[in-house]
């Protein structure tokens, strides 16, 4: 890749974030993949240092906007909202949403294996680049686009809270990972008729993944989903 085509990424990423850097070797920095550095005859860096950075700074400004947008939100379920945009899934889509794979510095066995697609490397990039913004321009700039890139998420995901509608939260999680739907099963009914406790089994394919209960089939199908949806968020926040 040639040093002009490095600077059209730059100022291309430069108009979709609507920020001008004023250190553009932090821009560099922040789309620079392992991959790409590591195949450069130069010695470089790449951007995973940046990413833990934005990690922090995301982690932050996200739970700033759930915090002033829901005054009557439990600190409980404030985390949960947190959680729910601040994960690689997320993270992801956002990116995708403003081109940011097109604009990123990747070797070529990562660029022809469709890295710049690649769900855990564009949640990183985005991650690497509002820590680049941070450190060039502080809190402010960021705030800005955690707004403009976070927000319509935010409510939608603060509804979903709300309705506890996990079924269909799932159902979408599961697609957009090409994990197929999950499937529910009634296994169990306990107690009179008057105090029933049903239990449910959601499986991801063939595999028994989360079991919940409820005082109706309904409930404990929700009860099922929400948990696997939570177990799917910390999994991969783990990763």
């Amino acid at each position: 890749m040639t040093e002009v085509e490095i600077l059209q990424k730059m100022e291309l990423l430069e108009k979709r974030l609507e920020y001008e850097f004023a250190r553009k070797d932090l821009l560099r920095l922040a789309i620079t993949h392992s991959s790409f550095a590591n195949e450069s005859e130069q010695k470089m860096d790449d951007n995973d240092r940046l990413e833990y950075l934005g990690d922090a700074v995301l982690d932050l400004l996200v739970g700033e906007a759930a915090y002033r947008a829901f005054p009557d939100f439990t600190s409980g379920k404030l985390t949960k909202l947190r959680a729910a945009l601040v994960n690689m899934n997320e993270l992801a889509d956002v990116a995708r949403d403003m081109h940011l794979g097109s604009c990123l510095l990747l070797g070529v066995g990562e660029q022809r294996s469709g890295g710049d697609e690649k769900d855990s490397l564009l949640s990183s990039a985005l991650e690497a680049v509002m820590g680049a913004v941070f450190l060039d321009g502080g809190l402010d700039p960021v705030r800005e686009m955690v707004y403009r890139m976070f927000n319509k998420r935010l409510y939608f995901h603060a509804e979903r809270l709300e309705t506890g509608d996990y079924k269909s939260t799932l159902q979408e999680m599961c697609v957009s990972r090409h994990l197929g739907r999950p499937h529910y099963a009634t296994v169990d009914r306990k107690g009179p008729d008057h105090d029933t406790i049903f239990t449910v089994e959601c499986r991801l394919g063939e595999e028994l993944f989360t079991t919940g209960e409820g005082r109706s089939i309904k409930m404990a199908e929700q009860a099922a989903a929400r948990e696997a949806y939570l177990k799917l968020l910390y999994e991969q926040d783990g990763e």
